[in-house]
């Protein structure tokens, strides 16, 4: 946040699909801080090296809870041109725990942030992922408005 120091300890909010929200992200932040609306925290993208297609390709199987069954859903469905079906969704525990074992411990062991108080945004998919994760119940996601 503007004004960083190592001295204070901060709330952090992570937000999926960084790739693609990191303006609207920060810009958005950016705005709130400078009415005074908003603490300041520190933020976390998660995204992937990659085009545009690989980052659909990683989200869509990140970020969904069960395989998609074409067969039960009687429906074939794509997400950024991508086939949705058994290979290509549900690793979302997966990711869930690479969220929990590496990405908070890293950012906990660099940085002065509430490991009480995590924040998390994501959108479409990502959001799917959020609430799997809150209803999970293995990462302590505090929300607040």
């Amino acid at each position: 946040p503007p004004g960083y120091t190592p001295n204070e300890i901060y709330d952090v909010i992570y937000y999926l699909d960084a790739w693609w929200l990191e303006d609207l992200v920060r810009g958005a932040y950016n705005l709130n801080f400078l009415s005074h609306d908003i603490r300041p925290v520190v933020f976390v993208g998660i995204a992937i090296d990659g085009n545009e297609e690989e980052w659909n390709v990683q989200r869509n199987i990140d970020y969904t809870i069960s395989p998609y069954d074409i067969a039960q859903m009687k429906v074939s469905m794509e997400s950024g041109n991508v086939p949705l079906n058994a290979e290509t969704t549900g690793a979302a525990e997966v990711f869930l725990t690479f969220m929990y074992s590496d990405v908070f411990s890293l950012i906990e062991s660099k940085y002065p942030v509430n490991t009480y108080n995590r924040g998390f945004i994501g959108h479409s998919f990502g959001g799917l992922f959020g609430v799997y994760a809150l209803i999970r119940d293995l990462i302590c996601f505090k929300i607040s408005f």
